[in-house]
């Protein structure tokens, strides 16, 4: 689910709402089944939080498209076989001049260049487009839809986040929670266990309390997805589930002390050494789809109604 979770958490729903029959049959069934990898190409190295300033451009050829510019901050763009992609189609316009695309990454013209992160990882990629042909029938709604489109994508796309930013280092953060609570267990330091700590408890069950309300909400936010609701609830998980991420592994480091320093492949790392990439991994969470600084802009504005800051 992880390698996928684009496709899963932002493609496919995209395409139910906006898709059309054709693009619908065609694509979803291998989103659903991971044969088909997708990424995300919306951020430029010149548009990012002011993602409507981008400057890819797609110009009409026929029933075709061609595209060309470049995306960086490509998550999953060196394993994906399609992506989700923003382009210009009128430069006299900002929001109304952006149209949706969705491109083969198999394509000519398209190269990926992956970015080495800290962790020694290529989660990240650029992504260059050079004179890449797309056909007019993979073109999601009409031209200059794209912003409107783009909107429905970052909400789901944070509502998915809320669930990778806690999941860094087991397969759900309710689990990453346990394995601390037998770390701590199991941790002699001072003449007792971890456990016997009041404040090292007091901890792990403040990241469980939150962790369990941020599940409910998930919960919430899909039933009110369903149903037609509103979108709100994916902001508030997408900000709550990337800090509870850092949260749970920062305490972690003081459970495992020294030891936390130890990396995957060292054979006495607690976890297999996934705590520590864990920990640098969570910290790109409060950044990616939407630092928590916008996501609180957002939520302040559109939620609470609060005036613009300036």
């Amino acid at each position: 689910i992880f390698i996928n979770w684009i496709g899963l958490g932002m493609a496919a729903p995209t395409l139910l709402i906006h898709g059309t029959e054709e693009q619908k049959q065609k694509l979803l069934p291998p989103i659903f089944s991971a044969e088909d990898i997708w990424c995300q190409g919306f951020s430029e190295p010149g548009a990012g939080s002011d993602l409507a300033s981008l400057q890819t451009s797609a110009v009409k050829d026929g029933d075709n498209w061609i595209v060309n510019g470049s995306k960086v901050w490509t998550s999953l763009g060196h394993f994906a076989g399609w992506m989700l992609l923003l382009a210009r189609t009128d430069k006299q316009d900002k929001y109304n001049g952006i149209t949706y695309f969705l491109c083969p990454m198999d394509h000519a013209g398209v190269t990926v260049k992956p970015i080495h992160k800290m962790t020694g990882e290529s989660g990240f990629n650029e992504v260059f487009l050079e004179n890449v042909v797309i056909p007019d029938n993979l073109r999601v709604d009409s031209v200059g839809a794209g912003w409107k489109v783009a909107m429905s994508t970052l909400t789901v796309e944070r509502g998915a986040a809320q669930g990778v930013g806690a999941i860094a280092s087991a397969e759900s953060p309710f689990a990453a929670i346990e394995q601390l609570i037998d770390t701590a267990k199991r941790t002699n330091r001072n003449g007792r266990t971890l456990w016997e700590d009041s404040t090292i408890r007091d901890r792990l069950m403040k990241v469980y309390e939150r962790t369990e309300a941020l599940a409910q909400s998930a919960r919430r936010a899909r039933v009110n997805a369903i149903n037609g609701g509103s979108m709100r609830i994916p902001l508030q998980g997408k900000l709550n589930g990337s800090e509870i991420g850092q949260e749970l592994h920062q305490l972690a480091m003081t459970i495992l002390g020294p030891a936390a320093s130890l990396y995957i492949g060292d054979a006495n790392a607690e976890g297999n050494g996934r705590w520590a990439l864990g920990y640098m991994n969570t910290y790109t969470g409060t950044i990616s789809g939407g630092s928590s600084e916008v996501q609180r802009n957002i939520l302040g504005e559109r939620v609470l109604g609060m005036p613009k800051t300036k």
